[in-house]
């Protein structure tokens, strides 16, 4: 069942919560106030709402954000956004969430799957280490002799050979 709270009213119909959460956001738009405030409640989350300055111009921009754990989503409301539109993206957002969740799980698992391959390697030599302190002498050698030609391009004057 569908439930939107805001200002601790809660509301069950899609289309009226979302032109009640619409009104509130462009009323505090037009009020001009910068402030951060909890807009109301959905699916057992916070929905706060952010109304900064714009970065190019005089204007605010309101920002809604599904507060979700550890993971704040925000929920895009262009100028176009329509009641319903805006209960489509919030739900979008919640129902993605257990597959998400899933997905995350498979992550981790493979991680730990992929660690457990580089363990027994952590005490192992590097068998090209030799090779690789070659490289890197060669490469000293090479931005030393780039920075002197650099001095040089650059009106200093070279240093005198030693006899």
């Amino acid at each position: 069942m569908f439930a939107l709270e805001i200002e601790g009213r809660t509301i069950t119909q899609r289309k009226p919560a979302g032109a009640s959460l619409l009104t509130k956001i462009r009323i505090a738009v037009r009020e001009r106030i910068v402030r951060c405030w909890t807009i109301g409640h959905i699916g057992g989350f916070d929905l706060t709402c952010d109304i900064r300055p714009g970065q190019r111009d005089e204007r605010v921009q309101p920002e809604l954000v599904l507060e979700r754990t550890d993971f704040p989503q925000s929920i895009d409301i262009a100028g176009e956004t329509t009641a319903i539109g805006i209960i489509a993206r919030l739900e979008h957002t919640l129902d993605r969430m257990e597959g998400e969740l899933d997905e995350q799980r498979r992550r981790v698992a493979d991680a730990k799957v992929r660690l457990a391959g580089f363990e027994p390697r952590l005490d192992e030599t590097f068998h090209l280490q030799g090779e690789l302190d070659g490289k890197l002498e060669q490469l000293a050698e090479i931005e030393a002799d780039l920075a002197g030609a650099e001095d040089i391009l650059n009106g200093a004057r070279p240093a005198p050979a030693s006899v």
